[in-house]
């Protein structure tokens, strides 16, 4: 019969699992610029983070959300760099 404790614990690794296969992913593909992944995790710990080969929650879920972003562009405009230009460019219609 499984606990509450043992479902956690389930969990956390699956997170833990799932942050190492993105960081080596991000790492191998080169999916993000360097800069993007320096805005969610600065450059010393990006380098410690690649090191350890695991990420904190919230740095996982930041570049998680920066992927999926950049992949779905990436499907609407057909094309890598149109997908990050047009990523990178200011919005008019979002500044306040």
């Amino acid at each position: 019969m499984s606990t509450a404790a043992d479902k956690m614990s389930l969990a956390l690794t699956d997170r833990k699992v799932l942050s190492g296969m993105v960081l080596q992913t991000l790492v191998g593909e080169r999916l993000l610029a360097p800069a993007d992944v320096y805005r969610v995790v600065p450059r010393r710990i990006w380098i410690r983070r690649k090191s350890e080969g695991s990420l904190t929650s919230s740095e996982f879920d930041a570049l998680y959300r920066m992927l999926r972003l950049h992949l779905l562009a990436e499907l609407v405009f057909g094309d890598a760099r149109c997908a990050s230009g047009w990523l990178h460019s200011p919005k008019k219609r979002l500044d306040f």
